[in-house]
């Protein structure tokens, strides 16, 4: 029997609050690296926004950490339209943030 099958990309969110005072947070945004460069991580940053409007709570920003050390990832943040709002453990977590 072959193995299970295993998606290629994966996230983790939670929301908070009430509408327009709430949050997004995104726990984590990941995509195997064979399948990066494909549009996929974009794709499901549009779906976790899209899925927490959808349980109407939709919040004014989406916000995350990412290790500072992690420069692909902050590269993808920061083209999709995230920005540094802040630092946590002496600069090796930023705190970024995108308004919706």
């Amino acid at each position: 029997m072959p193995p299970p099958s295993r998606s290629p990309a994966s996230f983790h969110i939670a929301i908070s609050g009430s509408e327009g005072r709430g949050k997004l947070f995104l726990y984590e945004l990941h995509v195997d690296s064979e399948h990066r460069k494909q549009g996929m991580a974009s794709s499901l940053l549009e779906l976790v926004e899209r899925s927490s409007t959808s349980r109407g709570r939709r919040a004014p920003a989406v916000e995350l950490n990412v290790h500072s050390s992690n420069e692909q990832a902050v590269g993808f943040y920061e083209h999709v339209g995230f920005v540094e709002t802040g630092k946590l453990s002496k600069g090796a977590v930023l705190v970024m943030h995108r308004k919706r």
